[in-house]
């Protein structure tokens, strides 16, 4: 496979034998028709009909744990014949990835590039949440651009944390106000972005989770498996980093992302599962 796109944002092609897509992802590939490619020993199936197979991640969400039928990962068929009707006959690939994650962070390159400064939405400027807890996920220090969560996807296992439902005027929706001649918040004209950082309970072994926002793209300036979301570990990313709608929220780890909030309305954020 050659993978040229990622929720289609077209990034620097890359080869690979396989791709890692979680709930809601979208990739473009390019299939090379090559049953010898990287020193494989696939031979020609007899019939030109192969299977297509999808496998379910190793300790990721729904299914595990679950005995697998011998053929469960079958679920489609590529024919060079289209009036064939017989079964391929050909053989899974080996060493292919099932590793609870994202396709890895570095082969993602945007081909048109964004430069990300520094957040609008710090503290000293008072706009906006900062920081989202999947549960729990407080900061172990203080961190001055990351105040503690103020949101949550759900309660939280100490119960300081309550969600707080979006509140939405169905008589009155957003397309009616298009013409709103009311002020446009100053903060929306900028061509910086917000940055939201999403974290899971490090202390409860919180499982992956994908996170949709709609309405927009957003880079992933960093994204962090079994780390605590300290400020010793912030890294983030600004130079052409990771740019999609879905990303994996990794196991008991942390994601940053931000976004250009110049798309007027109420978006929802959520998990896919």
């Amino acid at each position: 496979l050659s993978i040229v796109s990622a929720d289609f944002v077209p990034i620097y092609p890359y080869p690979n034998m396989s791709v890692l897509i979680g709930i809601g992802q979208r990739y473009n590939v390019i299939v090379k028709a090559d049953p010898m490619a990287n020193g494989t020993t696939q031979p020609l199936t007899d019939n030109n009909n192969y299977w297509i197979r999808t496998s379910v991640a190793d300790n990721c969400g729904p299914g595990v744990g679950v005995k697998k039928g011998p053929n469960y990962n079958q679920t489609g068929i590529l024919r060079y014949n289209s009036s064939s009707t017989a079964q391929p006959q050909s053989k899974p690939w080996n060493d292919i990835s099932l590793a609870c994650s994202d396709e890895t962070y570095t082969s993602l390159r945007p081909v048109v590039p964004w430069i990300v400064g520094d957040p609008i939405n710090n503290v000293t400027r008072g706009a906006g949440v900062q920081h989202m807890a999947m549960v729990g996920g407080s900061p172990v220090v203080p961190i001055p651009t990351f105040p503690k969560p103020k949101l949550a996807f759900w309660n939280a296992s100490d119960g300081k944390l309550k969600f707080t439902p979006l509140q939405i005027n169905f008589s009155n929706p957003i397309f009616l106000n298009l013409d709103n001649t009311q002020p446009w918040n100053p903060l929306w004209r900028s061509s910086q972005r917000v940055w939201l950082a999403i974290t899971a309970d490090t202390e409860t072994n919180i499982d992956a989770h994908p996170i949709h926002l709609h309405g927009h793209d957003f880079a992933i300036l960093q994204q962090a498996e079994n780390t605590p979301y300290t400020a010793a570990n912030i890294r983030p990313n600004r130079l052409n980093p990771p740019r999609r709608d879905v990303v994996l929220m990794p196991t008991s780890g942390f994601i940053i992302i931000a976004f250009k909030a110049d798309n007027p309305g109420s978006w929802l954020m959520h998990c896919h599962i």
